[in-house]
């Protein structure tokens, strides 16, 4: 399997390939000028020959599965041109929604006059203003479409799940005032059928607010688990199986059908940023300078996706990958590989100004921010 290195930058790749050549792309270059180097050419003008390829491995016996078919038309759609949106979103958050009977995508963002809904037809790219559409307020931070094209909202100590094209269609989930008295609900996460749902629980006070544990709901019945360490945040797996708590640089896997607890330490190369699918998480291990994957029923089966320092942003959704760098929105392949697909021109510096794109809830579109050059901040769609 090639190796790749990402610079953390975004913009240098080092690949190093099965035949063991090895190239450096520069990926602010068009694709056809992005190999700068390449061992075979260097060792050449140095009159050193290259080792033997390796012998081609037999086909498999079933060929891997085609790639979904792209979306015909442009590749990047911008959503809004106002520049006052507020950069809220986060990679592992759904801010868009495909309607596939209509070919049309439904993005939210937060704005300074609050919420907005836009209809995007994905054929055209003409964006269709919507509203507000829901009675919450708020930047939308925390919020996320789930995969039936409702929105998850934090409401205080309340989980709701609403229909923005139905004002009668909203629903508490769960609500933790009865058994964590004074506090409220932040990060939360759900599975993918719904059903599971995970929010870190924060004790109301002056000042910033103390994560004190996470709280887990399936159908209305609810468990908590207390904060071992420092909480950063927790996420639930997209089968909704398994509770994954980032504690003091380390990671707390919770299998919650047998309640067995895995714990990895940070030295142990516990993984931070991370994104969940189904039975596996993908992270940053900043003790080997890697991206890995993570099988959570066996933690200790793992793989490096690619090496780098200073990860970035990862989404997963739809058994897809996508990485927010400095300079890049790239595609990983869960068996090693990443592919550039946009630039996305964020200038600035801090927090706001770090691009988190996320995948809508089936992996086939991107929704991000970005100042696009500088100015105010205005959100994109990429079809994937």
């Amino acid at each position: 399997m090639a190796q790749q290195v990402l610079t953390i930058d975004g913009r240098y790749l080092l690949v190093e390939q099965d035949d063991q050549n090895a190239v450096v792309y520069d990926l602010h270059r068009p694709p056809a000028e992005r190999a700068v180097w390449d061992r075979w050419s260097y060792e050449a003008a140095r009159h050193e020959q290259p080792p033997p390829a390796p012998p081609t491995p037999d086909a498999p016996s079933h060929p891997p599965s085609p790639a979904p078919p792209r979306p015909e038309g442009r590749r990047v759609y911008q959503v809004t041109s106002s520049g006052d949106v507020i950069n809220r979103i986060y990679s592992y958050w759904s801010n868009a929604f495909i309607q596939d009977s209509i070919g049309a995508a439904f993005v939210f963002v937060g704005t300074r006059s609050g919420p907005r809904f836009f209809k995007v037809d994905l054929g055209t790219g003409r964006v269709e203003p919507l509203g507000q559409l829901v009675r919450y307020g708020g930047e939308t931070e925390g919020w996320y479409w789930d995969a039936r094209g409702k929105v998850m909202i934090i409401d205080g100590p309340r989980l709701r799940r609403v229909n923005p094209f139905d004002s009668g269609d909203d629903e508490v989930l769960f609500d933790i005032s009865s058994i964590r008295p004074g506090c409220d609900l932040w990060q939360p996460h759900s599975s993918d059928n719904g059903r599971v749902h995970s929010a870190t629980v924060r004790q109301i006070t002056s000042g910033a607010y103390p994560k004190i544990g996470t709280v887990v709901a399936e159908d209305g019945m609810m468990q908590v688990f207390d904060a071992e360490g420092d909480l950063d945040e927790s996420h639930i797996d997209a089968s909704g199986r398994f509770l994954i708590t980032e504690e003091s640089h380390n990671n707390r896997i919770i299998d919650l059908e047998t309640h067995a607890t895995h714990r990895i330490s940070n030295a142990e190369g516990a993984l931070a940023h991370i994104d969940c699918g189904h039975g596996f998480m993908v992270g940053e291990n900043d003790q080997r300078g890697a991206c890995e994957w993570m099988n959570l029923a066996h933690p200790g089966e793992r793989r490096v996706l690619f090496q780098t320092w200073g990860m970035g942003h990862v989404s997963v959704r739809g058994h897809r990958v996508l990485l927010s760098t400095d300079a890049l929105i790239n595609l990983i392949n869960l068996g090693g590989g990443i592919e550039p697909l946009v630039e996305h021109h964020m200038v600035g510096s801090g927090y706001d100004y770090q691009v988190r794109a996320n995948l809508d809830p089936t992996g086939r579109i991107a929704c991000y921010v970005s100042n696009n050059g500088g100015g105010g901040f205005d959100a994109f769609l990429l079809l994937i």
